[in-house]
């Protein structure tokens, strides 16, 4: 009984990425539903428009029409679960993945970083958050496309190139204002594309994990 227990926290800790991700959406689309109002494309349009609101506008203390926004506690609480699950993902990568020290550490402190910041943004400090999110994030994906290249991960290595270039690219139109009018929905879909990649590589190291497990059995 105590070994069965002691086996499903561990499958928890080790799909706790996953079922972060889960979480994460099925709260952010209640959240969706219950945001007060107003888009960047008019501010008094009824509840959250997919094309012309940014994920952060759930997650402020009024709508952009002015009225509170009771979609934010649940927005909060959905951006801590993927923050703390995309965290322990950084430090599940760098200790399963061989690599140097330095690049373990690196992973892990830029990886926490990025999450610290990210879980920030939703205050005061909006821009400034987004703007150090982005490149504690930026050198935590090099970190992990650094493993897997070297570790000949190739069928993981492009997609994460590619998260890097969205990584790069949303900032770059974000900050120069550059097509403004959908940039919302870029953003969307390049968090699904992104969570997409780490949940697969999260089942990967699951895999490699079970695979050590079994072979020192």
């Amino acid at each position: 009984m105590a070994i069965n227990k002691q086996n499903d926290i561990a499958h928890f800790y080790q799909y706790s990425l996953t079922i972060g991700i889960v979480l994460f959406y099925g709260l952010y689309l209640f959240s969706s539903t219950i945001y007060s109002g107003g888009s960047h494309a008019d501010i008094n349009a009824a509840g959250f428009d997919w094309v012309s609101n940014y994920t952060c506008d759930l997650f402020h203390t009024h709508g952009l029409n002015g009225v509170p926004n009771p979609a934010r506690p649940i927005g909060l609480v959905a951006v801590v679960l993927i923050c703390t699950g995309i965290g322990y993902f950084f430090f599940q990568f760098s200790q399963l993945i061989p690599m140097p020290l330095f690049w373990k550490k690196g992973i892990q402190v830029t990886g926490t970083l990025c999450m610290i910041c990210t879980i920030l943004i939703f205050t005061d400090l909006h821009h400034t958050m987004v703007l150090m999110a982005s490149l504690f994030g930026l050198l935590a994906l090099i970190g992990v496309i650094r493993g897997l290249l070297k570790n000949k991960f190739y069928k993981y290595l492009w997609a994460g190139a590619a998260c890097i270039l969205l990584l790069i690219g949303n900032n770059y139109f974000y900050y120069f204002d550059i097509i403004t009018a959908i940039l919302p929905l870029i953003q969307k879909i390049s968090i699904v594309l992104v969570l997409t990649w780490v949940m697969s590589l999260n089942f990967e190291l699951v895999n490699i994990q079970a695979t050590t497990v079994t072979r020192l059995s």
